[in-house]
Parts: C-alpha cells; structure tokens; sequence
C-alpha cells in the first residue's frame, strides 16, 4: 500500500514535469550492443557473441550545463543480450538479436526514497548487411545494413496497479528501422585496425490504450582505432556522436526536453583467449552533452562480452 500511494505521487508528479524533465538516458527498447566492429564473416559461418551492460545516471542537464533537480536521485539499467549472425553466403550476411533487462529502474524521493522497476524481454532485432566492396591492398571492406526491431516484450508493465512510464518499459512498444554504413580498415604491419560507422533509426507511431508517442530519429557517427599489443591482446578507442531528435505525441506535437547531442569516448580491450574466443570489456563515458530542455542524462556505462566464429561447413580433407 506504502509502495501504491507512492507510486501515485511519482505518477502525478511525472504527468506535472513532463514538458519540463525527461530521461532520456535509459529510454525503451534495447540500448546499442556489439563491439561495434561489423566486419561480415563468410559463407557458412556463425558469430554468437553475448554481451551484458550496465548503465547509470544521477545528472540532470539543461542545455549543457549541469543542473540539480532533487526529484530522481539515479536512473539505471541492466541488460544481457544474445547476438547471432549467419554468414548466408560471400556478400550477405543475416544478423538476429534479443535481450533482457534484469534491472531498469528509477529511484526517486518522495520525500522518501523509493524505486520503480521495469524488467523482462526488449525488442527483438533482425538485420541483413551486404559486403559493398572488399579489396586485398589495402585490406579493407564496406558493408551497408538494413534493419528491423520488433516490439516482442512487454510495453504495459505496472508496478501496484500503476503503469510504469516508457522510460521504464522494457520494450519500446513501436517498429523500428534502422539502416547502417561500416567501413573497415587494415593496415598493412597488420598493427593498426580502424574502423567507422553511420547508423539511423526511425521509430513508428505508439498506439495503445496506454500511450501515444513517437520516438525522435536516431542517428550515430563512429570512429574506431584498434592497435594489436600482443597475439592475443588488442586495445581499441572509439569515439561516437549520437543525435536524438525530439519526440512526438498528440497532434504532432514535440516533446520540448527531448532529443540530444552527445559526445563518447569508449576505450576498450579485446582478449583472444582460444582460437576464435574473445573476451571484450568497454566503457562509454560521455566527453560533452546537449539537451533540449530539462533531462537526465547519461553518467557512464560499462559493458562486457564474449564472442566466438563457428565454421558449420567445413570442407572435408579427405
């Protein structure tokens, strides 16, 4: 009952700041995952990585400045997620995705504290990518993606009979699309990597008995370095803009403390401990944001994973 009345005062106070404070840090659906390295593997091969990150939040921003507002304390997730890409022949290659989120939650004061938790499955992603152009000198390569993510997990979860608002949602309760650009790099002393990528999403329109709302466009830019320190051992920085157009809901109206730009820094260690097993871990630290409006954004996050390339087909020796 405690938790209920609670739950009410958030409820209210969330409809109250709603055109001023918004937290776009952990919004529905799934966050970004992959090493961010989309090189296609060949005909007959399968890439399994898992990975599982760790996200948290206890800045409010306006504009780009920080700011103090003593209503969430933090915002946080935790998501493990499944990655498997099939290798359908030279060129194409098909790429599927689902996670979790075991933890994605908000604790706020009211005035005493409390913490409001969604949970469950997040949005399953297909994507199908095409190798452009691959050359022996330099080595290097170009693929193009195409993709979907379908909202399978659950976009009306309550907590004491009160619903959870879509920041807290595990799925994003809309159809996404999302087309992508990858080039890669290696540099002949086989030393040095780089890689970049340019990626888009658009969101479809929400409509339930609960919400009416769309997502602003996504767009990312990134640039990759990767230095090989031993056999087994590699160190990559990459550094990302991220752009989040402003919301939608009722009469195409925007959502004024929506869409962002920000700035990352990722360092990352890669470690090839058997044959084609790597272990990664990265952290994304925000360098510099900008917000429209009143918004909680992004402190850091860290994430960890381990992918293997399987060969289904081998070709007899005998």
């Amino acid at each position: 009952m405690k938790n209920a009345v609670a739950y009410l005062i958030f409820s209210i106070f969330f409809l109250f700041i709603e055109s001023e404070a918004y937290s776009q840090c952990c919004s529905a659906g799934n966050p970004v995952s992959g090493d961010g390295q989309q090189k296609s593997i060949n005909k007959n091969q399968l890439r399994i990585y898992w990975s599982f990150k760790h996200n948290y939040s206890d800045q409010y921003f306006f504009k780009n400045k920080k700011e103090d507002i003593p209503f969430i304390d933090n915002s946080r997730f935790n998501y493990s997620s499944l990655q498997a890409t099939y290798g359908v022949s030279k060129k194409w290659n098909i790429q599927t995705e689902l996670g979790y989120f075991f933890d994605k939650s908000q604790t706020v004061e009211i005035p005493e504290k409390y913490v409001f938790k969604g949970f469950g499955i997040g949005d399953l992603g297909i994507t199908t990518k095409y190798q452009i152009l691959s050359l022996i000198k330099p080595q290097s390569e170009l693929v193009g993606s195409f993709g979907v993510k379908i909202p399978v997990g659950k976009f009306d979860q309550d907590m004491d009979g009160a619903m959870l608002p879509i920041s807290l949602q595990p799925s994003t309760g809309a159809m996404k699309y999302n087309i992508g650009l990858y080039y890669s790099r290696v540099n002949l002393n086989n030393k040095w990597s780089f890689y970049s990528f340019l990626f888009a999403e658009y969101s479809s329109l929400i409509q339930s008995d609960f919400f009416y709302y769309k997502y602003g466009n996504y767009y990312s830019l990134a640039l990759f370095g990767k230095y090989k320190l031993t056999n087994r051992i590699y160190t990559v920085l990459q550094l990302r803009q991220e752009f989040w157009d402003k919301d939608k809901r009722e009469n195409d109206e925007k959502i004024e403390s929506t869409g962002s730009k920000v700035t990352y820094m990722a360092p990352q260690i890669l470690y090839n401990f058997y044959e084609s097993w790597y272990l990664l871990a990265q952290a994304d630290v925000p360098l510099y944001k900008y917000v429209n409006g009143h918004q909680l954004t992004n402190k850091y996050s860290f994430s960890f994973g381990v992918h293997k390339t399987l060969n289904l087909h081998k070709k007899s020796s005998e």
